[in-house]
């Protein structure tokens, strides 16, 4: 367990995160941090519930604890393999702030490990996580989606002609308004 703690504590500083045990804030970010990074394709051998902060790892937990003099040591010694340097990429691009990393990692909670559907899992997280704004939830749920999905060279040439269409669209709307 000590290597994958490594492992992810390494890709959690290539991400752009000091991770810290210091207070719950930063305990939780570890938590969702290493989460999405399995969920991005990092294997660290943790196992995840959903708890009442989102998914949440007992065994990451006491292994932080176990291994607290030497966090800063463990992930200083390992050394990110390509895939594990692109989860950290696309991690770096989210926001680690409490709420937005609950409601990502809840979601994809709901969504991947439970098998709720898409609307299904918006609805019970919105139940789960109903003290917060809707607009946070919104830009969290967004948030996730953005994450996991990762288009292929030809989904992304689709969506460069639907976009063309839109705006040609959009363009021949203007022109005749004026």
């Amino acid at each position: 367990m000590k290597e994958m703690l490594g492992k992810a504590l390494a890709c959690l500083r290539a991400a752009g995160l000091n991770p810290q045990i210091d207070s719950f804030e930063d305990r939780l970010k570890i938590q969702k941090g290493v989460y999405l990074l399995q969920k991005l394709g990092v294997q660290t051998g943790f196992s995840y519930g959903l708890y009442v902060h989102g998914p949440y790892s007992p065994n990451l937990a006491k292994c932080l604890f176990e291994h607290q003099q030497e966090l800063d040591k463990l992930g200083a010694s390992y050394h990110l393999i390509e895939k594990e340097q692109e989860a950290a990429k696309r991690l770096s691009e989210i926001e680690f702030k409490q709420n937005l990393l609950e409601i990502i990692s809840t979601y994809l909670c709901l969504n991947l490990d439970l098998h709720y559907s898409a609307e299904d899992s918006l609805k019970r997280l919105r139940e789960i996580k109903s003290f917060m704004p809707e607009s946070d939830l919104a830009v969290g749920v967004s948030k996730a989606k953005q994450l996991m999905f990762k288009p292929t060279h030809e989904e992304l040439e689709e969506l460069k002609k639907e976009l063309l269409l839109w705006d040609k669209a959009s363009d021949e709307t203007l022109a005749k308004a004026v």
